[in-house]
């Protein structure tokens, strides 16, 4: 039993007419037709029953019929799957990143970048801030998104991508909920919950409590944003975050407040070794990134 010959069969079952198949097939009539009864012959049934109109199937064509259409799918699939792909040599994006990069600002450029891109083996390893830099420098990933900080060595090279505001984030029923906007004296004296990243926002904190009459009441840091977000959403206190996650308040009920300090905001950058050149793909991630947002 040849391929050929089940795509010779399907073609005249699709038709209706030997002539039609053949037509569809490139070969001639009569080399349709002997392949057929080739295949008949192997198989030990009758495929088709041969009249002036036409051909139709009989029983047992019918269950040859839904095999052959199947491996001709399954061929397709597989002569499609073997063009595309780069076995032993797959193009391959290794990235660090913070983890609330990975859940609220990433993973929908990530779906677009593979949905255009299926070659792409894309690694994602999540970390907290301080700790990328190691993994980069470590060769275990091959560039990191993360919050800009001072001091990096000077084997990593940076590239400065956008800036995210602070947001305040509460349970609707808090008095804060009610606002359109919050300043961070009004902040002080609730429950406050924050992220260790190096943006200098507890700094400022102590800043402007130490301006005020107001006793200051940060009651965690964390190093994970997600972390301070789902304690805000317990009740725990009002968390301190990055605009990005305002997405995700509206899916938990809660309240995302801008800071009225504009100026306070999260720098994020892309950091590679210096001596190693930016991944290709990584651009194309980049772009998929900057229309999300």
């Amino acid at each position: 039993m040849e391929l050929y010959q089940l795509n010779y069969f399907e073609a005249a079952a699709r038709t209706g007419s030997m002539q039609a198949a053949a037509a569809a097939c490139h070969v001639s009539q009569p080399a349709l037709s002997v392949q057929i009864k080739n295949l008949e012959k192997e198989c030990g049934h009758r495929l088709l029953v041969r009249t002036a109109r036409g051909v139709s199937l009989t029983p047992a064509g019918q269950r040859m019929l839904a095999t052959a259409r199947r491996i001709r799918e399954e061929t397709a699939t597989l002569r499609r799957d073997l063009r595309r792909r780069h076995f032993g040599t797959a193009p391959r994006l290794r990235i660090g990143l913070q983890p609330f990069l990975a859940s609220d600002l990433f993973a929908r450029p990530l779906r677009v970048f593979l949905r255009d891109h299926p070659d792409w083996q894309v690694t994602l390893r999540e970390r907290a801030n301080d700790r990328l830099i190691d993994l980069l420098l470590g060769e275990q990933v091959d560039v990191c998104l993360m919050t800009a900080t001072e001091g990096l060595p000077s084997s990593v090279e940076t590239r400065r991508l956008f800036c995210l505001r602070y947001m305040a984030y509460c349970l609707p029923e808090s008095p804060l909920a009610r606002r359109r906007s919050v300043r961070l004296r009004d902040l002080l004296p609730q429950p406050l919950l924050v992220s260790d990243d190096p943006s200098q926002l507890v700094e400022q904190l102590h800043t402007t409590a130490e301006t005020t009459d107001v006793e200051t009441n940060i009651v965690l840091g964390s190093d994970h944003a997600l972390t301070a977000f789902e304690l805000a959403a317990e009740g725990l206190g009002v968390a301190i975050l990055p605009e990005v996650l305002a997405g995700r308040a509206r899916r938990r009920g809660l309240r995302a407040l801008p800071l009225a300090e504009r100026a306070l905001q999260v720098e994020i950058i892309a950091a590679w070794r210096r001596n190693a050149p930016l991944p290709e793909g990584f651009n194309r991630l980049l772009g998929a990134m900057e229309q999300s947002r």
